[in-house]
C-alpha cells in the first residue's frame, strides 16, 4: 500500500477548485459581456425586439467558449484522479478516493449534456431563418452546469462525512480490495 502523499490531496483540491472556477467563469463571461458592451454588439448583430437574448455566430462562439472551458475542467479532473492513488495510506482513505471519483463522474456527465443537448440546439437557431426561442440553450447550458456543479457538492459533502464515519473504526474494517483505487 502506498504511503499518504500530501501532493495528492493538494493536487486534488487545486483540480477541484479550478474545475468549479472554469465552470463558473463559462456562466458568467457571456452575461457580462451583454451587460457591458451591449451597445457594440446591438450595432454589429441584428436583435428581434421581442428577444431579449443575443442570437447569431456570436452567440454561438460564446456557447463553444464554454464548452471548451467544461473541457479544460473535465481533463484537469482526469488526471487528478491519477492522484487519488496517492492518498491511499489506509482503507478508509482508499474508500474516500473511490468516492470521490464517482463526484467527478457526475461533473463529467453534466459536461456531456452540454456538448450533446445545448450545443445542437443554439447550431440549430444560428442556422435557422426564424429565430427560435433562443433563451432554450441557455438554459439547457445553466442547468447542465448547475446539476454538475450540484452532484461534485453533494458527492464531496456525502463522501467526507462516510469518511470521517469510518475514520473512527477503520481498523475493524477490511478492505481486501482497496488495491482497486491505485491506478499505477
Amino acid at each position: 500500500m502506498k504511503r499518504c502523499c500530501g501532493f495528492g490531496k493538494i493536487l486534488y483540491f487545486t483540480a477541484m477548485f479550478i474545475s468549479v472556477i472554469l465552470t463558473v467563469l463559462s456562466l458568467i463571461i457571456p452575461q457580462w459581456l451583454i451587460n457591458n458592451k451591449s451597445d457594440t454588439l446591438i450595432k454589429n448583430i441584428g436583435l428581434l425586439d421581442s428577444d431579449p437574448y443575443i442570437s447569431g455566430s456570436l452567440k454561438s462562439q460564446w456557447y463553444f467558449g464554454a464548452i471548451a472551458w467544461s473541457l479544460i475542467a473535465d481533463c484537469i479532473a482526469f488526471f487528478n484522479f491519477i492522484a487519488f492513488g496517492l492518498a491511499c495510506s489506509r482503507p478508509t482513505q482508499c474508500y474516500l478516493a473511490m468516492r470521490r471519483s464517482s463526484v467527478i463522474s457526475c461533473y463529467v456527465v453534466g459536461q456531456f449534456s452540454v456538448c450533446i443537448v445545448a450545443f445542437p440546439i443554439e447550431f440549430y437557431s444560428k442556422n435557422s431563418n426564424s429565430n427560435i426561442d433562443i433563451g432554450i440553450s441557455y438554459f439547457l447550458l445553466c442547468g447542465a452546469e448547475a446539476a454538475a456543479l450540484i452532484g461534485v457538492v453533494t458527492g464531496f459533502v456525502t463522501s467526507q462525512i462516510m469518511y470521517n464515519a469510518l475514520e473512527r473504526r477503520w481498523d475493524k474494517r477490511y478492505y481486501s480490495q482497496c488495491s482497486l483505487c491505485l491506478p499505477f
